[in-house]
């Protein structure tokens, strides 16, 4: 029998899309934990003992809060997930003025097997402050951005596999006209595979990553890259072929661009291969978009820095998203693992910084998920006002499953 994982993209497709299939048409249940018996002088519930209120937990709590301090919010306070409605696939996660944090997810109701899609709005104590759009239908979030006067984010729908594109619908700081209408979100592009959107902040121009074609069958049928999004014709440029697949991009206090580069090898079943980290110049980036060259590929990188491996293993890493703090630094977060439903996946984050002698990476975070035995990705990245990095920790990509956390949000 042929081996499904074989077609398995570490962030979207074959294996994702098939589990979630199975679960919206056969209305999959997965049985949660038993809770612990009373005890006089209760002891903390173990870990996969039922379900904690994943708005509002701990993790973000305790670090939120050490770092960083934001008034009390002048609004009521949407009632936060319960049982059995869990969160599950990350697509998205940005910070918006008044210390409120923006999250693109699913959710999954294990009674019901139904599952929607939402854009929501938390503060800095993981309260769940609003929704400002959803749908009540399985879609695959990708990013969200407060871009400008509006929030964008992206998704893909599960048949044809990958085809969806990129929305917007107006921010508003009052936070009265949320939820905004469902069919009052305005597709701003459609462009498949839509993993990134980022605004150049030297000059406001906004860049899309993604894949330009119509079909999934391993290599893409055209790499992923990134394009130039001319707002005024509603048309788009590719400025830039990363190759490999999804993964995000960035732009530097410069404006230069940078992205990298996520291999797969599927021989006898995947794996990483060895991935890069590139940045191309601003100047390079406009000639593209003034047409006076033709799309740049990694020997037009003014920087190219090997990811390399995990310490002390063989195993490579393959960046996910990548962002930029107000002095310069870039930072990645990474992925890895060492097989097919082992317990093994490991995931960091790094910074590049600059010297006299040139660019450099180090370590700010390193994760070793062993005994989870599930996909865990490290995904988006984001900077606050106080200069604070955000990641968000995908627990639970593959499928929900109550026994384990499905989102965490951290402060670095």
């Amino acid at each position: 029998m042929k081996d499904i994982k074989a077609e398995y993209n570490h962030h979207l497709y074959s294996e994702v899309q098939i589990r979630f299939s199975r679960i919206m048409d056969m209305l999959y249940w997965c049985p949660g934990g038993s809770e612990p018996e009373p005890e006089p002088e209760p002891e903390p519930k173990p870990r996969h003992a039922g379900r904690p209120n994943l708005a509002k937990p701990e993790f973000i709590v305790s670090f939120f809060g050490k770092f960083y301090f934001c008034p009390a919010q002048d609004t009521i306070f949407e009632a936060p997930y319960v049982e059995p409605v869990y969160l599950w696939y990350s697509g998205g996660l940005d910070t918006a003025p008044n210390c409120l944090l923006l999250h693109q997810h699913t959710w999954y109701n294990d009674d019901e097997g139904t599952v929607g899609l939402e854009v929501v709005i938390f503060d800095y104590e993981g309260n769940r402050v609003i929704t400002a759009y959803g749908l009540d239908e399985g879609r695959w979030p990708q990013t969200v951005k407060k871009i400008g006067d509006k929030i964008w984010f992206s998704l893909t729908v599960e048949e044809p596999v990958g085809v969806g594109g990129f929305y917007s619908i107006p921010w508003d700081e009052t936070l009265e006209s949320y939820p905004v209408p469902v069919a009052d979100a305005n597709l701003e592009y459609q462009l498949d595979y839509n993993w990134e959107v980022e605004e150049r902040a030297v000059d406001g121009a906004v860049f899309f990553g993604g894949l330009d074609g119509d079909s999934w069958d391993p290599p893409p049928p055209d790499p992923h890259s990134i394009y130039y999004f001319d707002r005024q014709n509603s048309t788009v440029i590719k400025v830039l072929e990363v190759g490999g697949y999804s993964s995000g991009f960035a732009f530097d206090s410069e404006g230069n661009l940078w992205s990298g580069e996520y291999l797969l090898s599927f021989d006898p079943e995947m794996y990483i291969l060895p991935c890069r980290l590139g940045m191309w110049t601003k100047e390079a980036v406009d000639a593209v978009i003034d047409g006076l060259s033709s799309f740049l590929v990694w020997d037009d990188a003014e920087v190219v820095i090997e990811l390399g491996t995990r310490p002390e293993t063989e195993l490579n890493w393959g960046p996910n998203d990548i962002e930029t703090d107000p002095d310069g630094n870039i930072y990645v977060s990474l992925n890895t693992y060492d097989g097919w439903g082992e317990n093994n996946e490991y995931g960091a984050v790094i910074q590049v910084y600059k010297d006299g002698e040139g660019y450099h990476t180090k370590y700010i975070f390193d994760a070793d998920y062993t005994g989870n035995n599930r996909w865990d990705w490290h995904r988006g990245l984001a900077f606050d006002s106080s200069s604070n990095l955000l990641l968000d920790v995908d627990m639970n990509q593959s499928d929900p499953d109550p026994d384990f956390d499905d989102r965490l949000l951290a402060v670095i």
